[in-house]
């Protein structure tokens, strides 16, 4: 089930700026903490790391670089909606995430999986 929310746009902290965190009360989270899901506003959506908020107001906290992908400002608010990210979702998160932290262990794991793949298949047919 997909639900619409009316939040209001604030700024993250800057400690958590580049790593693909949204902040949002667990009442408009799909999932349990830290998961990541899909975010839209009309035509534009984003995949982030979905954590908790002390509040229970109607509000989201993105940093700049995903507020300017999605073409909000802050102390605005629109219209959201947060669902979970399918498993193909997940790992393209991972491999495009904007924290090397996250970003290069992904993409080692990726390609040793096609490594894998592909030594499995000489031997094969070898």
């Amino acid at each position: 089930m997909i639900s619409f929310y009316n939040l209001k746009v604030h700024t993250l902290g800057k400690e958590e700026v580049f790593k693909d965190i949204v902040r949002v009360s667990k009442k408009y989270r799909p999932s349990s903490n830290g998961k990541i899901c899909r975010i839209a506003t009309k035509n534009k959506s984003i995949l982030a790391s979905v954590r908790g908020i002390d509040s229970d107001r109607c509000v989201i906290k993105i940093d700049e670089i995903n507020r300017d992908k999605l073409g909000i400002n802050i102390n605005s608010s629109y219209g959201f909606t947060i669902v979970r990210a399918t498993w193909f979702s997940i790992l393209r998160w991972h491999v495009l995430a904007s924290d090397p932290s996250i970003r290069i262990p992904a993409i080692l794991g990726v390609s040793s999986l096609f490594l894998g793949i592909i030594s499995i298949l000489i031997a094969i047919f070898s």
